[in-house]
């Protein structure tokens, strides 16, 4: 009967144990906090340089702290300048708490968008404890040109070889202080381009005239 009695009590410790140890694991599930969502793509590019105007979209990864978390909400936040994203002030779309588990593809639906325009965006995030994240990095993207505001002239050396390569210069003095270029190119062949002798970037062949290289 002591044997018993010892078995009996150990057995009743090691239930105590799980138990106990299974009450820490969902304590710290449902009361953790949550990190701020990462890797930020816009059309599924990190800091595009040119998307298209009307098929904007947003992807986040969730940076949950338990397995048992799922995102329940988010919260994307897209500005006109530094300083208003810094200050959480969307002047261009606050979707507000929209709840969803989506984080990919995610359509922007916000005030129309200025071709030639950058813009900064973040996202948070609720799960499903209804634990909310910080404000992620912030990204950005600039939009592209559309057809309509594409009014370059195309330009050749002359020759009738339609493969033929040419090297084309245009020189320009700037006046003002400059915050930012952006080079818009199109090539019915692959090109390269430079500036001030150093090389910036390539294009595809029959590169579409809305894609921009280099900013």
């Amino acid at each position: 009967m002591r044997r018993r009695n010892f078995m009996d009590k150990s057995v009743s410790e090691r239930i105590s144990i799980v138990f106990v140890t299974i009450c820490i694991s969902v304590g710290v599930a449902a009361g953790g906090s949550l990190n701020a969502p990462s890797g930020l793509l816009t059309d599924g590019v990190h800091n595009p340089m040119c998307v298209d105007s009307e098929t904007v979209s947003f992807t986040w990864a969730m940076n949950d702290y338990a397995k048992s978390s799922i995102q329940r909400a988010y919260q994307i936040m897209v500005a006109s300048s530094p300083s208003n994203i810094e200050k959480s002030n969307g002047d261009e779309w606050n979707s507000g708490e929209v709840i969803s588990s989506r984080s990919a593809g995610v359509e922007y639906d916000g005030r129309s968008l200025s071709p030639g325009a950058r813009y900064w965006w973040k996202v948070r995030v609720w799960d499903n404890h209804n634990n909310v994240s910080p404000w992620s990095e912030t990204a950005i993207f600039d939009v592209g040109l559309s057809k309509s505001d594409w009014t370059a002239d195309y330009i050749w050396d002359g020759t009738t070889n339609e493969n033929n390569f040419a090297y084309f210069r245009k020189s320009f003095d700037i006046t003002k202080a400059v915050k930012r270029a952006k080079v818009y190119v199109s090539a019915n062949n692959e090109y390269k381009l430079y500036f001030n002798g150093e090389y910036v970037g390539r294009g595809p062949a029959r590169s579409s005239p809305n894609l921009c290289v280099k900013s």
